[in-house]
């Protein structure tokens, strides 16, 4: 339901119309997350009778594979560094600008702090302007999607995702299926259900760097190994085999 909330107010109510016409028909609707649900019954698209909440499938069967799988960057081989690791489009949705200045009042903290982007965008100019005008672009790096990228979530220290909204959010459970420690905005979309209300990882407050600063540097600082096994668990939840059967129940 994100494309409701971006689109001009016209096209929205084109959009509307459309997914009302084409969901009428339906005898249930799937969501991926409660609150892709709660939109649907909010825009009139659905009725909660009718609608049932199924996450994403993200996990394949042969996950553990593409995670052994080595990657060469000087930071991830640099046992002095704790990368924290960030995984999306540069777009505004996913609001890496918030990350930069959190990542920054890191450093003053932690000096042993890098971060990685994983994306492509056309905010990449403007994120980079930023990192100069923060003084931390010897401290970060913007990389090219990877077509593997799971040994990037393996070798992290922690991964972040700093989305203002996420239709489910993907890449937090790629994250914890490779034990990787995640901290995420609480944003509208699925991270709230995925980490079920923040048992599997921190949620920080939209929009707030000091708090999202904050708990960058503490799960740095104390690694809960109860807690990463868990959320593996957790991911687990949502592959594609467990995913599969929720679609045919």
């Amino acid at each position: 339901m994100d494309a409701i909330v971006a689109m001009p107010t016209i096209k929205q109510d084109l959009y509307k119309s459309l997914i009302r016409l084409a969901y009428r028909k339906a005898d249930k609707i799937i969501a991926n997350s409660d609150d892709t649900k709660k939109d649907l019954i909010a825009n009139k698209i659905a009725i909660d009778t009718q609608c049932h909440v199924v996450g994403n499938p993200v996990l394949p069967p042969n996950i553990e594979m593409p995670m052994l799988e080595k990657v060469s960057h000087e930071w991830f081989e640099d046992e002095s560094i704790k990368t924290i690791l960030n995984v999306g489009r540069l777009h505004k949705q996913k609001n890496q600008t918030l990350l930069l200045n959190a990542f920054a009042n890191t450093l003053r903290q932690d000096e042993r702090l890098r971060l990685i982007i994983l994306g492509e965008g056309k905010e990449y100019d403007s994120l980079m302007s930023l990192a100069q005008n923060l003084q931390i672009v010897e401290y970060m790096q913007i990389i090219k999607f990877q077509a593997n990228p799971h040994p990037c979530y393996k070798n992290a220290d922690l991964f972040v995702l700093s989305s203002s909204w996420e239709g489910f959010g993907n890449v937090i459970v790629e994250a914890m299926a490779c034990e990787t420690p995640v901290v995420c905005i609480d944003c509208s979309g699925g991270p709230k259900m995925i980490l079920n209300s923040g048992e599997f990882g921190d949620l920080v407050p939209v929009d707030d760097v000091g708090k999202l600063a904050n708990a960058i540097v503490s799960n740095i600082a104390n690694v809960d190994k109860e807690r990463i096994l868990k959320a593996k668990n957790r991911a687990f939840e949502f592959s594609v085999p467990s995913m599969g059967k929720r679609y045919l129940n």
